[in-house]
């Protein structure tokens, strides 16, 4: 009856237990633009280089939410050298949605797109041109990058491991929600 008694009592214990954690862990993470952009700035410039024709930095990325869309929207100061003349500035504009990478515990950029370009002093046919290349750099460059790393301390809470398993873009930030494993 004892042993019963002792068995019953850590049984009931360790459910409690169990359920105090499920309170306890946090359903959602955030983390702002500003971190993302923290992790970005480490990865640039991006140069790319089209035959000698055109050649394509991008350099300061500046990120900003677009909750509407689901989607964030990275900004770039753009340099380029167009049939070898140099000192041509202008912006890239991109816009990308976010997924999980659990392989390396990340969120990364998800389908990057070209919304604008503008490069000061290029007519509209080589304008063209560059934001072909510029197209084409984006996603090859781009999709793929991380923009936020977990710490392992981060995935495991109270001794369960979670993952990420919805990203929402809010006005205030990227709400990750958890699934406990």
């Amino acid at each position: 009856m004892i042993f019963w008694m002792r068995g019953f009592s850590v049984a009931v214990g360790m459910m409690l237990l169990a359920a105090c954690s499920a309170i306890l862990l946090p359903s959602s993470y955030t983390f702002t633009a500003g971190e993302m952009q923290e992790q970005l700035a480490k990865k640039f410039p991006v140069e790319k280089n089209y035959l000698q024709i055109v050649s394509l930095t991008l350099t300061h990325p500046q990120v900003s939410l677009q909750p509407d869309q689901k989607r964030i929207v990275l900004q770039f100061d753009a340099d380029a050298v167009i049939l070898g003349q140099p000192g041509l500035h202008g912006y890239t504009r991109v816009s990308s949605g976010l997924a999980y990478n659990p392989a390396d515990k990340t969120i990364v950029l998800k389908n990057p797109k070209l919304e604008s370009q503008h490069i000061d002093g290029v007519s509209k046919n080589l304008a063209q041109l560059v934001e072909q290349i510029t197209a084409v750099t984006v996603h090859d460059r781009l999709d793929g990058v991380a923009v936020y790393t977990f710490t392992p301390n981060q995935l495991h809470l109270l001794g369960a491991h979670i993952e990420p398993e919805n990203i929402d873009i809010t006005a205030q930030g990227v709400v990750l929600r958890w699934t406990k494993q």
